[in-house]
């Protein structure tokens, strides 16, 4: 394919200090989404210990109701850090006596 003899392009080539900026412009994009695949890897890796932790104490408490009424105690004791006034229906004895029962064994 020819062009009309009445047209005339040049080419026109980036400087050096251009092509630099491109190249540094593309290696920090590069290093931000290599900094950002890796906080994603840890972030998972947090998740799945954090999982594996709740699934052992899940076992944990499954076999020791003891485990149980103490983590309901620990529980009672942050709520009760948070607000002003607890009204419990039946006394304090219902309220520990009704959280669980435990198993007779």
């Amino acid at each position: 394919m020819q062009l009309p003899s009445s047209q005339s392009f040049k080419l026109i080539r980036p400087s050096r200090a251009l092509t630099k900026r491109a190249a540094f412009v593309s290696s920090s994009r590069l290093a931000t989404a290599e900094q950002q695949a890796q906080a994603n890897v840890m972030r998972r890796r947090e998740e799945t210990a954090a999982t594996r932790s709740l699934l052992n104490t899940a076992k944990l408490m499954e076999d020791n109701p003891l485990l149980v009424r103490l983590k309901e105690l620990e529980t009672l004791e942050k709520v009760t850090e948070k607000v002003d006034k607890i009204t419990v229906i039946g006394g304090l004895n219902a309220l520990i006596d009704k959280t669980i029962t435990l198993r007779a064994d």
